[in-house]
């Protein structure tokens, strides 16, 4: 097969190689790491930026929430394996689903809540598609 064979899709359509797709996976992954972050180390101004007119939740929260973020992501960063971006998308997918009760229980953590739930939704859905494929 020649090189226009695989420009114009004269072949079967190829998965991306393994090495591109963990190294897409820790594309995602450093920026979810850095949000981890940011809520473990500045969880009041986060709160602010996210409560509207309802109540602050706990810093705590907060932190407990970016820690396990932060952990999540940097496990992926270090070892980008299939199992292990599944693991966190269930994490996240969890989370998302939480937020639901959780918003709808408390309309004062309404916004912070739908916020975080959204969040997690779409790390489990970035993370989820450019999972590694199994056997990489």
């Amino acid at each position: 097969m020649d090189v226009d064979d695989t420009l114009w899709g004269d072949g079967p359509p190829r998965r991306p190689a393994a090495v591109g797709r963990r190294t897409l996976t820790r594309v995602v992954a450093a920026p979810l790491a850095l949000g981890g972050a940011v809520l473990l180390v500045r969880p009041d101004q986060v709160l602010r930026a996210v409560r509207g007119n309802g109540r602050e939740p706990s810093a705590w929260v907060v932190r407990l929430l970016g820690g396990r973020v932060l952990a999540q992501q940097t496990a992926v960063l270090l070892r980008p394996t299939r199992g292990l971006v599944l693991a966190g998308v269930v994490a996240d997918a969890l989370h998302a689903a939480s937020m639901v009760p959780t918003a709808l229980a408390w309309a004062d953590y309404r916004r912070p809540a739908s916020i975080s739930g959204a969040a997690a939704a779409g790390a489990a859905i970035v993370a989820a598609l450019v999972a590694p494929e199994p056997g990489d």
